[in-house]
Protein backbone atom coordinates (compact mmCIF):
# COMPACT_ATOMS: atom_id res chain seq x y z
CA UNK A 1 0.00 0.00 0.00
CA UNK A 2 1.18 3.46 -0.92
CA UNK A 3 -0.47 6.38 0.88
CA UNK A 4 -0.16 10.16 0.78
CA UNK A 5 2.42 10.07 -2.00
CA UNK A 6 3.34 12.73 -4.55
CA UNK A 7 5.13 11.47 -7.66
CA UNK A 8 6.34 13.98 -10.25
CA UNK A 9 8.67 13.09 -13.08
CA UNK A 10 9.27 12.27 -16.71
CA UNK A 11 7.72 9.08 -18.08
CA UNK A 12 5.59 7.37 -15.42
CA UNK A 13 4.69 8.12 -11.83
CA UNK A 14 2.30 5.46 -10.57
CA UNK A 15 3.24 2.13 -12.07
CA UNK A 16 1.82 -1.32 -11.57
CA UNK A 17 3.48 -3.44 -14.19
CA UNK A 18 3.27 -7.24 -14.35
CA UNK A 19 2.41 -8.28 -10.78
CA UNK A 20 0.70 -11.61 -10.21
CA UNK A 21 -2.94 -10.96 -9.35
CA UNK A 22 -4.06 -12.49 -6.07
CA UNK A 23 -7.58 -12.17 -4.68
CA UNK A 24 -7.74 -9.49 -2.00
CA UNK A 25 -4.12 -8.37 -2.51
CA UNK A 26 -4.03 -5.65 -5.15
CA UNK A 27 -1.46 -2.87 -5.14
CA UNK A 28 -3.27 -0.03 -3.38
CA UNK A 29 -2.60 3.67 -3.94
CA UNK A 30 -4.50 5.91 -1.52
CA UNK A 31 -4.51 9.73 -1.51
CA UNK A 32 -1.76 9.91 -4.14
CA UNK A 33 -0.93 12.52 -6.77
CA UNK A 34 0.90 11.48 -9.94
CA UNK A 35 2.18 13.90 -12.58
CA UNK A 36 4.25 12.70 -15.54
CA UNK A 37 5.62 15.34 -17.88
CA UNK A 38 6.90 13.39 -20.90
CA UNK A 39 4.78 13.40 -24.04
CA UNK A 40 5.70 10.82 -26.65
CA UNK A 41 5.64 7.04 -26.47
CA UNK A 42 5.05 4.68 -23.58
CA UNK A 43 4.43 7.42 -21.02
CA UNK A 44 1.53 8.25 -18.70
CA UNK A 45 0.66 9.31 -15.16
CA UNK A 46 -0.31 5.71 -14.25
CA UNK A 47 1.10 2.80 -16.26
CA UNK A 48 -0.61 -0.60 -15.98
CA UNK A 49 0.63 -3.93 -17.25
CA UNK A 50 -0.48 -7.50 -16.74
CA UNK A 51 0.98 -10.91 -17.60
CA UNK A 52 -2.38 -12.68 -17.72
CA UNK A 53 -3.54 -13.73 -21.20
CA UNK A 54 -7.19 -13.36 -20.14
CA UNK A 55 -8.69 -10.67 -17.94
CA UNK A 56 -8.18 -11.59 -14.26
CA UNK A 57 -11.14 -11.69 -11.88
CA UNK A 58 -9.44 -9.24 -9.51
CA UNK A 59 -7.68 -5.92 -10.14
CA UNK A 60 -3.93 -5.52 -10.34
CA UNK A 61 -4.28 -2.14 -8.64
CA UNK A 62 -6.75 -0.03 -6.68
CA UNK A 63 -6.54 3.77 -6.69
CA UNK A 64 -8.51 5.67 -4.04
CA UNK A 65 -8.84 9.47 -3.89
CA UNK A 66 -6.02 9.98 -6.36
CA UNK A 67 -5.15 12.57 -8.98
CA UNK A 68 -3.40 11.57 -12.22
CA UNK A 69 -2.16 14.31 -14.58
CA UNK A 70 -0.29 13.92 -17.88
CA UNK A 71 0.14 15.95 -21.09
CA UNK A 72 -1.69 13.34 -23.18
CA UNK A 73 -3.35 10.60 -21.07
CA UNK A 74 -3.90 9.77 -17.41
CA UNK A 75 -3.91 5.96 -17.40
CA UNK A 76 -2.34 3.69 -20.02
CA UNK A 77 -1.45 0.09 -20.67
CA UNK A 78 2.18 -0.78 -21.20
CA UNK A 79 3.01 -1.67 -24.80
CA UNK A 80 3.98 -5.19 -23.74
CA UNK A 81 0.99 -5.75 -21.44
CA UNK A 82 -1.48 -8.54 -21.97
CA UNK A 83 -4.53 -8.03 -19.71
CA UNK A 84 -4.50 -5.36 -17.00
CA UNK A 85 -7.26 -4.37 -14.61
CA UNK A 86 -7.57 -1.46 -12.17
CA UNK A 87 -10.21 0.02 -9.92
CA UNK A 88 -10.50 3.77 -9.37
CA UNK A 89 -12.63 5.33 -6.62
CA UNK A 90 -12.98 9.09 -6.13
CA UNK A 91 -10.13 9.75 -8.56
CA UNK A 92 -9.36 12.61 -10.91
CA UNK A 93 -7.78 11.80 -14.28
CA UNK A 94 -6.65 14.78 -16.33
CA UNK A 95 -5.09 14.72 -19.80
CA UNK A 96 -3.89 18.20 -20.71
CA UNK A 97 -3.98 17.65 -24.50
CA UNK A 98 -7.20 19.17 -25.80
CA UNK A 99 -5.86 19.82 -29.33
CA UNK A 100 -8.24 18.97 -32.13
CA UNK A 101 -7.06 16.59 -34.89
CA UNK A 102 -8.23 19.10 -37.52
CA UNK A 103 -5.57 21.43 -36.16
CA UNK A 104 -2.79 18.86 -36.41
CA UNK A 105 -3.19 17.47 -32.91
CA UNK A 106 -3.31 13.84 -31.91
CA UNK A 107 -4.60 12.60 -28.58
CA UNK A 108 -4.24 9.13 -27.09
CA UNK A 109 -7.26 9.54 -24.80
CA UNK A 110 -7.62 9.88 -21.05
CA UNK A 111 -7.62 6.06 -20.85
CA UNK A 112 -4.94 5.02 -23.33
CA UNK A 113 -4.52 1.71 -25.15
CA UNK A 114 -2.50 3.09 -28.08
CA UNK A 115 0.06 0.67 -29.50
CA UNK A 116 -1.03 -2.16 -27.23
CA UNK A 117 0.15 -5.73 -27.83
CA UNK A 118 -2.18 -7.97 -29.87
CA UNK A 119 -3.31 -9.56 -26.59
CA UNK A 120 -3.34 -6.22 -24.75
CA UNK A 121 -6.53 -5.32 -22.92
CA UNK A 122 -7.38 -2.81 -20.22
CA UNK A 123 -10.36 -3.01 -17.87
CA UNK A 124 -11.16 -0.17 -15.48
CA UNK A 125 -13.81 0.05 -12.77
CA UNK A 126 -14.64 3.71 -12.13
CA UNK A 127 -16.60 4.91 -9.11
CA UNK A 128 -17.30 8.58 -8.38
CA UNK A 129 -14.47 9.76 -10.66
CA UNK A 130 -13.84 12.90 -12.71
CA UNK A 131 -12.07 12.68 -16.07
CA UNK A 132 -10.99 15.40 -18.50
CA UNK A 133 -9.14 15.50 -21.81
CA UNK A 134 -9.68 15.55 -25.56
CA UNK A 135 -11.25 12.09 -25.72
CA UNK A 136 -12.15 9.44 -23.18
CA UNK A 137 -10.50 6.51 -25.00
CA UNK A 138 -7.76 6.20 -27.60
CA UNK A 139 -9.38 7.07 -30.93
CA UNK A 140 -9.97 4.38 -33.56
CA UNK A 141 -9.51 0.62 -33.34
CA UNK A 142 -7.28 0.88 -30.23
CA UNK A 143 -10.40 1.85 -28.24
CA UNK A 144 -11.66 -1.73 -28.65
CA UNK A 145 -8.99 -2.86 -26.17
CA UNK A 146 -10.65 -1.11 -23.21
CA UNK A 147 -13.66 -2.18 -21.18
CA UNK A 148 -15.11 -0.43 -18.17
CA UNK A 149 -17.77 -0.30 -15.49
CA UNK A 150 -19.06 2.83 -13.79
CA UNK A 151 -20.72 3.32 -10.41
CA UNK A 152 -21.87 6.44 -8.63
CA UNK A 153 -21.27 9.69 -10.49
CA UNK A 154 -18.54 9.47 -13.14
CA UNK A 155 -18.15 12.75 -15.01
CA UNK A 156 -16.12 13.44 -18.13
CA UNK A 157 -15.13 16.67 -19.85
CA UNK A 158 -14.11 16.02 -23.46
CA UNK A 159 -13.93 17.97 -26.71
CA UNK A 160 -17.46 18.71 -27.91
CA UNK A 161 -17.31 16.38 -30.95
CA UNK A 162 -16.28 13.38 -28.85
CA UNK A 163 -18.87 10.84 -27.84
CA UNK A 164 -19.47 9.93 -24.22
CA UNK A 165 -20.54 6.31 -23.68
CA UNK A 166 -23.21 5.03 -21.34
CA UNK A 167 -22.33 5.32 -17.66
CA UNK A 168 -20.49 8.65 -18.00
CA UNK A 169 -22.00 12.07 -17.39
CA UNK A 170 -20.76 14.69 -19.86
CA UNK A 171 -19.61 17.98 -18.36
CA UNK A 172 -20.78 20.73 -20.69
CA UNK A 173 -18.78 23.49 -19.06
CA UNK A 174 -15.15 23.85 -18.13
CA UNK A 175 -14.71 21.90 -14.85
CA UNK A 176 -13.05 24.65 -12.81
CA UNK A 177 -12.83 22.64 -9.58
CA UNK A 178 -11.29 19.68 -11.38
CA UNK A 179 -8.71 21.76 -13.20
CA UNK A 180 -7.74 23.46 -9.94
CA UNK A 181 -6.46 20.00 -8.92
CA UNK A 182 -3.80 19.93 -11.69
CA UNK A 183 -1.26 21.48 -9.33
CA UNK A 184 0.46 19.18 -6.84
CA UNK A 185 -1.01 19.25 -3.34
CA UNK A 186 0.46 21.90 -1.07
CA UNK A 187 0.80 19.46 1.82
Amino acid sequence: MIEHCVGIGRAFRGDVVYPTVRAGEPSVFRDCYFLALDWVGDTTAVLLGGWEKSMPEHPHAVFENGTMVHPDNAVATSYASHCAQARFSNCRMIALNLTQPEMGGKSTGILCTQGHAPTGRLHVDLKDCQLAGYSLFTPGADAEAVTYTTAGKVTVYVQFKQSVPKGFERQGRWPVELFSRIAPPSQ
